[in-house]
C-alpha cells in the first residue's frame, strides 16, 4: 500500500494521483480506437480473428466506461483531499502577528448573504438541473485566476448543514490565522504586477502560504460565472468567508461559465 507524507510533498504526490488516474481513464478509453486503427490490416486477412480483436477491445472499453463516475469520484476525491491537506498544513505555518488578523476581522463588519443571492442559486441550480436553460462551458481563451470582490461570490453554505454563524466555532484559534493569510493578498497582488512570479515570491516565507492558497492553479478557489456573480464550487470555504468578511478582492479560478442555451 502506497503511504502519502503528511507534508507539501504529500500533498503533491496526492494531487498528481489525481491526475494520473483521469489520464489511464482517457487513455483505456483511447487504446480501442488506437487498436482498431493498428489492426486495420488484419480484416482482409483473417477477418474471424479480426472480429474477436475488435469484440474484446469494445468490451474492455465498455466496462472501463461503464465505471466512469467511479474514476471520476475517487479522481475528484484525492484532488480534494491534497488541497484539505495543503491548507492544513499552510494554516499551520502562519504566525499571526499583534494587531493584525484577528484584530482587523473584529473591526469589520459581519457580512450576511441576502436573500436575493439565494434566489440567485436557485435559478441558478433550476435552470441547470431542471429546465436546462443553462449550461457550463469553458471560459474564453483558456482557464485563468481572475480577480473579483469576495463578496460577489455566493453559494458558500448553500448545501451545507452548517451556517455560517457556526463556521469558525469549531476553528476559534484558526479564524486569526486565515485573516492574517487573506490579508497578504495584496501584497502578493502588488508584487506580481510589479513583475514577479509565483515561483519568487514564494522565496519569501511569509507569503508561501497566501502563494499556494489563492493563487495557486491547483488550489485556488473554484468558482462557476453566472452573470455578475460567481458560484461557489465547494471548496476554500474559510478562504473565501475570511476574505468576505473582511471586504477583500481574491483571484478565483473560473471553472466555467454559465451559458444561455
Amino acid at each position: 500500500m502506497t503511504r502519502f507524507d503528511v507534508s507539501s510533498s504529500g500533498a503533491n504526490a496526492l494531487m498528481e494521483l489525481s491526475r494520473k488516474l483521469l489520464s489511464t481513464y482517457e487513455n483505456l478509453v483511447n487504446a480501442g480506437v488506437v487498436l482498431e486503427e493498428r489492426i486495420g490490416f488484419l480484416e482482409g486477412r483473417d477477418a474471424e480473428l479480426y472480429t474477436k480483436i475488435i469484440e474484446a477491445s469494445q468490451h474492455i472499453t465498455f466496462l472501463v466506461k461503464k465505471d466512469r463516475d467511479n474514476f471520476f469520484q475517487l479522481s475528484n476525491k484525492l484532488k480534494l483531499l491534497s488541497i484539505k491537506l495543503q491548507e492544513i498544513l499552510d494554516i499551520s505555518s502562519v504566525s499571526v502577528t499583534a494587531n493584525s488578523g484577528e484584530q482587523n476581522v473584529r473591526n469589520e463588519t459581519m457580512f450576511i448573504e441576502s436573500i436575493e443571492e439565494k434566489n440567485i442559486l436557485d435559478n441558478f441550480y433550476n435552470s441547470l438541473n431542471v429546465t436546462k436553460t443553462i449550461n457550463l462551458i469553458d471560459p474564453p481563451g483558456g482557464h485563468r485566476l481572475s480577480w473579483v470582490h469576495s463578496r460577489d461570490i455566493i453559494g458558500v453554505f448553500h448545501f451545507e448543514s452548517i451556517k455560517a454563524d457556526d463556521l469558525w466555532n469549531h476553528h476559534t484559534g484558526n479564524k486569526a490565522k486565515f485573516a492574517e493569510l487573506a490579508l497578504k493578498i495584496g501584497t502578493v497582488r502588488t508584487m506580481i504586477e510589479g513583475g514577479m512570479n509565483l515561483e519568487q515570491i514564494k522565496q519569501d516565507s511569509t507569503l508561501t502560504a497566501c502563494v499556494e492558497q489563492y493563487f495557486s492553479l491547483n488550489r485556488a478557489v473554484r468558482v462557476y460565472q453566472y452573470g455578475d456573480k460567481y458560484i461557489f464550487s465547494g471548496e476554500g470555504r474559510r478562504r473565501v468567508r475570511i476574505a468576505q468578511e473582511l471586504g477583500l478582492d481574491i483571484p478565483v479560478f473560473i471553472a466555467k461559465i454559465a451559458h444561455i442555451v
